[in-house]
């Protein structure tokens, strides 16, 4: 859970991490993100599920 995603960097790095210490299922959850995230441009690599919540009008 994060409150503010850019570019996604940060998600997917933890998740490759989370997945070397063994994770079998990654969820995100991100309560404010950028234009480009919202639009689904967020690379889903090691991700199982990705919901946006946005805390202000596009």
């Amino acid at each position: 859970m994060d409150d503010l995603c850019s570019y996604g960097g940060t998600f997917l790095l933890s998740a490759e991490r989370l997945r070397e210490l063994g994770a079998s299922r990654i969820y995100l959850l991100v309560t404010h993100c950028e234009n480009a995230i919202r639009q689904g441009k967020l690379p889903r690599f090691g991700i199982d599920r990705t919901r946006l919540y946005d805390g202000h009008d596009p």
